[in-house]
């Protein structure tokens, strides 16, 4: 099986610190084995059931709900943000899709190679289906399996240009832009394309989220970014 790796921002060379209140503990050396996966265990899943005649012979056999789980391990250095509950993951040479579960498991010892374990879980039945989370104060539902936009605010004059990078498999974004600091909105566009110019007062300020949409929903609202117009 060829190495998956996790990427690094750090010197192979580096030594990591977690925390600076106990500075022995959580520090490693990183090595070439970081951010490689050291363990993978593959299980196809299902309900079995074995239907039987009157006189107790064996008639079929049934699996219901066929799928894949997957248990990880991998060492990990401080770059290293454990997968988000449902975010999907591609089994290494297996082309597999999963959504990460429950039992997420970060460890590690006193200058020893830090381990992360992750579940992964898929129903044959659910591949390819969306998934979501849903905000329960408020009822709405966010598509998990698109990106969020990073939006930057340029001010012009008389204007506020937004612009993102566009998202992947997104087919349109909803902009919605605040004149209260964010305690209420206003959906002002729709666009097809990953940039929008406001047309604004000149003094005035105004603040901004955007997300990105597809047949399957909405994802989740960018971080808020605010721009005076000159």
């Amino acid at each position: 099986m060829s190495a998956t790796t996790f990427a690094t921002t750090f010197d192979p060379n580096s030594v990591l610190q977690l925390g600076s209140a106990r500075p022995v503990i959580g520090t490693a050396m990183l090595g070439t084995s970081f951010g490689t996966i050291k363990k993978l265990d593959i299980e196809r899943t299902g309900d079995e059931q074995e239907l039987s005649d009157g006189a107790g012979g064996l008639r079929g056999h049934i699996i219901a709900k066929p799928g894949v789980s997957a248990d990880f391990e991998v060492f990990f250095d401080a770059t290293v943000t454990p997968p988000g509950l449902y975010a999907l993951f591609t089994l290494p040479d297996l082309s597999v899709t999963v959504r990460i579960m429950t039992g997420i498991k970060i460890s590690y010892d006193d200058g020893k190679e830090r381990g992360l374990a992750f579940k992964g879980q898929m129903w044959d039945s659910l591949i390819d289906q969306p998934a979501y989370r849903l905000d329960t104060a408020t009822g709405d539902r966010y598509l998990l399996d698109i990106g969020i936009p990073v939006v930057t605010a340029t001010p012009g004059s008389g204007q506020i240009v937004l612009d993102w990078p566009d998202v992947t498999d997104a087919t349109s974004y909803v902009v919605q832009a605040s004149s209260d600091s964010g305690a209420t909105w206003t959906t002002i566009n729709s666009p097809a394309s990953s940039t929008y110019t406001h047309t604004v007062t000149t003094g005035q300020t105004r603040h901004y989220r955007v997300r990105a949409v597809n047949a399957d929903g909405s994802g989740e609202w960018s971080a808020v970014v605010s721009a005076t117009a000159a």
